[in-house]
């Protein structure tokens, strides 16, 4: 640790503050001579704007580096002027470093915006500058305001190149990586923890010399030699062993048809070349770029035409418009490369030449040609560029000439046809006048015949639309009729519906069956037993409630279900215990009813929610139709409950899934009386006529259990028709087979107070 701050304070120690400044500046000088040898040698955009990149890091660190020689020989304060032009100059080093190696290629948004923050930190520095002028003399720069500012803007600036590397991903952004993250770390320590004494932080020079270096990486990122693997390996001649008659094959260009000029001419200048792959561009249009044709030279095969976004190629549009040639290598990070390889349906393009037809700007632009290198990975040099410039040259001048005359020509055919079309045109009418005037007479004669025909049609539908409206008339009059005669006989047959119910016979008490009725000690003991067995039943449900409602979250989906089963299982208990003990309470003859005058609706509430589980499990529906006006019921509220309970149960066991149960609570009135109607409709396909009196027997036998129709086959039914009875009503049931059941419940209806 000792060591550490030993070597920290000596960076900002004079003698080492020297050589801080001469190993940044001997680091940045050599990566711009790197950057001047692949210029020199390649002559890339990308490359020139390497070096004005690093010409602008030395300058601003060789400022820096003055500055503190002048102030050390005592020119002016050292203390007041040195501190915030070290901390201005590391702010736009870092600006430079992001542009040069997130932005290799030209990009006019990333340039505008590195000047626009240049002259921020210009501003800022001036800012500081006045602020830390006036109390120089009483602090240390170290924790002052100003230094905690640009600490913190420095740090920011290391992060967004950091992020900024990681969006864009340029090549060698792995060195880029480092150098962000470790100047990012020293500048936020440095903001957080500063030292208290002296004007800069050893801490953030020594991780300046530990990264600076690895901006070597940024000449040497563009790949200039081949790829290391291929599939296919090319030997290409070198450009000064290329046969001095090759113009010739230009000249074969002018002799091919006119449809094959395309072909041929990329074909010449692909050997012309030795190009691995050559492009003819139509003229680029407002948001599209054309290829016209191609041709593969290694294999020897023509490229078919491809349409391309003239927004997916940037640099090359641009080049177009301006025309000037254009020379990318394989490195390169814009969106061109990537777009013409996965047109061509290659892996990559390999380096691209680019040269517009032609390159003057006196000649309407005929299009461009485009090389490429992609099995070769040949460089192209700048006598390659100049001789394919002037290849351009001419065949555009000759392109240019070609449409000119293609122009003339068309125009003059277009003419001439023009003149034709209008002469026959006029030809035409002529001869249509004649023949309208001869048969002019001919045409109102016959208008004249047409004329009387319409009116006799029309006098015909007149008459049918007067005939057709009487029998329409009489037609309604019946229909009417009908419908009032059957309304009539609704009315009656269910006035024959009630009467039938009265008439029916009503055993004398719940006893009347062929069973052998069980002696008062042993009805007394199965009722204790019941009610003994509910205590246990009532732990399983509260327990699967409680889990179903606290722990779901806890419990994997096959357990919720096993939970929901349980549930389910428990409640249907709960209700054939609730059956056993009225069933019991018949048998030893102490069910009574205690009636009074109640609202119906909501037990039948209380009753759909005791039958929900089942609704839900079934995924069925229930159609509630209440009366309009107030209804009460002269009945046993606890009793008329398990009424509507195993009716509407019985109704949706008895409905397939997804159907739907109609439930209707109604009053009607017989020979003066009113009687409260509670109706139950099922889906369940109907009971059979010679079934219907054994639906509400307490029949134990298989008989039972096969009636069809019938959802519940326990005691739930007889013991709803015993239930009913003790209330002083009736019960019984309707059936169309094929759509369903219809059970009725009619007890005495009770008197509505008026004021209520």
């Amino acid at each position: 640790m000792a060591y550490a701050v030993s070597i920290t304070s000596l960076l900002t120690a004079p003698l080492g503050n020297l050589a801080y400044h001469l190993v940044i500046l001997f680091a940045i000088g050599g990566a711009f001579q790197a950057a001047l040898v692949q210029w020199r040698r390649y002559s890339y955009p990308q490359t020139r704007r390497l070096l004005f990149g690093l010409m602008g890091l030395l300058l601003a660190r060789f400022v820096l580096f003055a500055a503190a020689a002048v102030a050390w020989q005592g020119a002016f304060p050292f203390h007041a002027l040195v501190p915030v032009v070290d901390r201005a100059v590391a702010a736009a080093s870092l600006l430079l470093l992001i542009w040069l190696w997130a932005y290799p290629e030209a990009d006019k948004r990333a340039d505008f915006l590195l000047f626009a923050f240049l002259s921020l930190i210009l501003l800022l520095a001036a800012a500081s500058e006045v602020w830390w002028g006036r109390v120089a003399a009483f602090f240390p720069f170290n924790s002052s305001l100003p230094d905690r500012g640009w600490a913190f803007l420095n740090a920011l600036e290391a992060l967004g190149g950091f992020f900024l590397l990681a969006r864009r991903k340029p090549d060698g952004r792995a060195a880029g990586f480092l150098l962000f993250a470790v100047l990012a770390s020293a500048w936020a320590f440095h903001a957080f923890f500063p030292p208290a004494q002296g004007d800069f932080d050893g801490l953030v020079r020594l991780a300046e010399l530990l990264v600076y270096p690895l901006i070597f990486v940024l000449p040497y990122r563009f790949r200039i030699e081949p790829l290391s693997s291929h599939r296919l390996v090319v030997q290409r001649p070198a450009f000064d062993d290329l046969p001095q008659s090759a113009f010739k094959v230009f000249a074969e260009v002018l002799d091919s048809p006119r449809e094959r000029r395309c072909l041929a001419l990329a074909e010449a200048i692909a050997r012309f070349m030795r190009a691995d792959l050559c492009l003819i561009l139509d003229p680029p249009g407002a948001e599209r770029i054309n290829v016209a044709c191609g041709y593969d030279l290694i294999r020897d095969l023509p490229l078919e035409g491809k349409s391309l976004f003239a927004r997916a190629l940037p640099i090359v549009n641009a080049a177009l418009e301006k025309r000037r040639l254009l020379r990318l290598p394989t490195s390169s990070t814009s969106r061109d490369l990537k777009a013409i390889a996965f047109a061509l349906n290659i892996p990559h393009t390999g380096p691209l030449l680019v040269a517009p037809l032609p390159p003057e700007e006196r000649t309407p632009l005929q299009g461009a040609v485009v090389l490429l290198s992609p099995y070769a990975q040949h460089a192209w040099t700048a006598a390659e560029e100049k001789s394919l410039a002037e290849v351009a040259l001419h065949v555009g001048r000759w392109l240019a000439a070609e449409q000119g005359e293609d122009g003339d020509d068309a125009a003059s055919a277009a003419a001439l046809a023009e003149a034709l079309e209008r002469a026959q045109a006029e030809n035409s009418r002529l001869r249509a006048e004649a023949e309208e005037c001869s048969a002019a007479q001919a045409r109102l004669h016959s208008l004249a015949e047409a004329y009387d025909e319409v009116q006799n049609l029309l006098d015909q539908a007149r008459e049918q639309a007067k005939a057709l409206e009487e029998r329409f008339m009489q037609e309604s009059a019946k229909r009417r009729e009908a419908e009032r005669a059957l309304q009539a006989a609704l009315e009656r047959l269910e006035q024959l519906k009630i009467r039938l119910a009265e008439a029916s016979p009503r055993p004398s008490s719940p006893e009347q069956d062929s069973r052998t009725p069980l002696s008062r000690d042993t009805l007394e003991y199965l009722i204790s037993g019941v009610q003994d067995f509910r205590q246990p039943l009532s732990a399983v449900t509260g327990y699967a409630d409680l889990l179903l409602a606290d722990g779901a979250q806890n419990l994997a989906p096959t357990q919720q279900d096993f939970l929901k089963r349980i549930r389910v299982g428990a409640a249907r208990l709960e209700q054939l215990l609730d059956d056993l003990l009225q069933v019991l309470a018949l048998d030893s003859g102490k069910l009574t009813a205690h009636t009074d005058k109640i609202d119906p609706i909501p037990v039948l509430e209380e009753s759909l929610e005791r039958v929900l589980s089942l609704l839900r499990e079934k995924r069925q529906f229930i159609s509630v139709q209440l009366p309009d006006l107030p209804l009460l019921v002269q009945a046993d509220p606890h009793l008329l409950r398990q009424v509507m309970q195993a009716l509407v149960r019985n109704a949706l066991l008895a409905t397939p899934p997804g159907g739907t149960v109609r439930v209707v609570l109604a009053e009607v009135a017989e020979n003066g009386n009113r009687y409260f109607r509670f109706e139950v409709e099922d889906a369940g396909g109907g009971i059979p006529s010679e079934h219907l009196a054994a639906v509400f027997k307490r029949d134990r036998s298989s008989i039972y259990r096969l009636i069809p129709g019938i959802g519940d086959r326990g005691v739930g039914l007889p013991l709803a028709k015993a239930l009913v009875e003790v209330q002083g009503g009736r019960i019984w049931v309707t059936s169309r087979v094929g759509k369903g059941s219809i059970f009725t419940v009619l007890l005495p209806a009770g008197a509505v107070d008026e004021e209520g």
